[in-house]
């Protein structure tokens, strides 16, 4: 259960077999999941790269709905220079309190977003809370 590669799959297995159990809250929480869910199938070098958790944030969406939203780094080293990529995943709040929530609401693209130099870490997760909380926004063509 310590491995964070496993933790979504695991849930995602005993979910779907309809086994939600307390005990797996206990061990693992939705930061948890989020890392897991984010980076099951990332290249990470260990001793190498590394991941950061940077913030955990709520949002309301423009129709009232609200969640958590969870901000990761991950930085790698190879021959070629290094690399800052911004890893997220967001998740609208579930009634059942005891349950993880698997459905992922709003998430960074597979390989993450490279994070710019000239840019705060503070700004890029505003600008992405911005983001989740038009998500669903409709727009208005001139046509």
């Amino acid at each position: 259960m310590d491995d964070y590669k496993n933790q979504a799959l695991l849930v995602n297995k005993l979910y779907a077999l309809n086994l939600k159990k307390p005990y797996l809250t206990q061990e693992i929480s939705q930061l948890k999941y989020a890392k897991s869910y984010l980076f099951s199938t990332a290249n990470i070098e260990i001793g190498r790269d590394s991941i950061s958790f940077l913030a955990e944030k709520t949002f309301k969406t423009d129709d009232d709905k609200k969640g958590v939203m969870y901000f990761f780094k991950l930085d790698t080293k190879n021959e070629y220079g290094d690399s800052k990529k911004l890893y997220y995943a967001a998740f609208l709040n579930h009634e059942k309190q005891k349950e993880l929530v698997t459905n992922v609401y709003f998430q960074s693209g597979y390989s993450g977003n490279y994070m710019e130099e000239n840019k705060k870490e503070d700004e890029v997760i505003e600008e992405i809370l911005d983001l989740v909380k038009y998500k669903t926004r409709k727009r208005i063509s001139g046509r």
